[in-house]
């Protein structure tokens, strides 16, 4: 496996283990498009990234 690969385990095990399932999504989301690029990513998850932002402003989590 690659140092990559390694690091990405490390994270997502040190995930919080009450994650809200639209915060999976969201991190789901930002894992994949910085691999392959926000351009190539499928529609269903620009989708998914863009009602997870929108949940997030509602409930004043946004941290930007």
């Amino acid at each position: 496996m690659s140092s990559n690969g390694d690091q990405l385990l490390v994270v997502l095990n040190n995930l919080p283990k009450e994650l809200e399932q639209v915060e999976l999504d969201a991190i789901i989301c930002g894992l994949i498009s910085a691999y392959i690029g926000f351009e190539e990513v499928p529609a269903y998850l620009e989708y998914l990234h863009f009602r997870t932002l929108s949940i997030q402003e509602a409930r004043g989590k946004t941290k930007h």
